[in-house]
């Protein structure tokens, strides 16, 4: 009966791998000449006023508690300032620590070091910066979907990330007032993320001085708004905001008890506030590679590694051995989260090892 079983599970595992190393014939769609830039802004400039919105309300410059007229505020710059320059962990089980020396708060569990970065940080070295973080989160633009509001870096920061297998997000920064602004900001970020595989969560970043001055209920909907629909389209949202913004405006029950993630922007050597509140904690200037940048702190495990589910269907089973080894023989395109997830072992190297770890790890089940 039990080989029975194993017998069906392998062909069946055998069906998928082949199909999956098969290209799908390409949809009627796609046989069809690609937009042009201009043709698509024309589009999405409609569709801001089909949905009764202003293409040119959003203002060009960002003014919040860390930018001014769109330049970061001198005391957060990482030339010098009030702030101190803190270092990212080191090993997985290092704390920034302050002047003193002494660990700036206590968490149990893997703790990761990664960055944001936009357009105001310019040509970044990404190559430098592999061996140094453990993820990044690239603004992808700002207000609504428009083309002219994308980051003029958001494809040359998200595209250096997936090429060095650097773990992911993105963020749009918000100007919406109202719930119809906040659904074209999660579209815009939509529209710039296909293509890419995301191993961090969508996060819309409430912080502008246009926002700040909505009531608890009108801030609490836009952020709602936002990570619905990105929910909706199949990828995880998040809410980036500062902790007293969170404390007395985004209050509403629903913001933290549906999955979605918080990252948490609290500039100072430590974060009073409990592990099970916030998946990331942007803490300061880190100097990296000879440079400054956002400084983050995180609880969300980017690497998806040793699992071994490859096909994600909740287990790794005989389907996951049979995947492993189609992907070794290069017979099928895989994404960066499933080379991951098969890299067993977790020597960052997808090899024969990794099969026989996982059919040690089946015998032990």
């Amino acid at each position: 009966m039990k080989q029975s079983f194993l017998c069906r599970a392998a062909a069946a595992a055998l069906a998928a791998a082949l199909l999956a190393g098969f290209a799908m014939p390409a949809a009627a769609e796609d046989a069809q000449q690609p937009q042009t830039d201009a043709q698509l802004e024309q589009q999405l400039v409609q569709k801001a006023l089909d949905a009764g919105l202003d293409p040119n309300a959003n203002p060009q410059q960002e003014n919040s508690w860390r930018y001014e007229n769109g330049e970061l505020r001198e005391e957060y710059a990482d030339e010098g300032g009030e702030f101190p320059q803190l270092d990212l962990p080191e090993d997985e089980n290092a704390l920034p620590e302050d002047g003193d020396g002494a660990a700036m708060f206590s968490v149990s569990g893997r703790v990761y070091g990664g960055i944001d970065v936009s357009h105001h940080q310019g040509d970044i070295n990404w190559t430098a910066l592999q061996n140094q973080i453990d993820f990044a989160i690239p603004r992808c633009g700002y207000g609504l979907d428009l083309m002219e509001q994308d980051d003029r870096y958001w494809r040359q920061n998200a595209n250096e990330c997936q090429r060095l297998g650097i773990p992911f997000g993105t963020y749009v920064y918000s100007y919406a007032t109202n719930t119809a602004m906040a659904k074209s900001e999660a579209e815009h970020a939509l529209r710039l993320v296909k293509g890419y595989d995301l191993d961090y969560p969508i996060y819309i970043d409430i912080e502008d001085k246009t926002v700040t001055g909505l009531s608890a209920g009108e801030l609490s909907a836009i952020a709602k708004t936002f990570c619905e629909t990105i929910e909706k389209a199949g990828y995880t949202p998040g809410i980036y905001t500062f902790k007293n913004m969170w404390d007395t405006k985004l209050t509403d029950p629903s913001l933290k008890n549906r999955g979605w993630s918080l990252w948490l922007a609290h500039w100072q050597t430590g974060l009073d506030y409990s592990r099970s509140g916030y998946d990331l904690w942007q803490f300061g200037t880190a100097n990296i590679a000879g440079r400054g940048f956002d400084g983050n702190i995180g609880y969300l495990d980017p690497m998806t590694r040793g699992t071994a589910d490859i096909n994600e269907d909740g287990e790794s089973d005989l389907r996951d051995v049979l995947l492993i080894s189609t992907m070794l023989a290069g017979r099928m395109d895989t994404t960066n989260r499933q080379r991951r997830a098969a890299d067993v072992d977790k020597n960052g190297t997808l090899n024969t090892a990794d099969v026989q770890a996982l059919a040690e790890m089946l015998i032990e089940d």
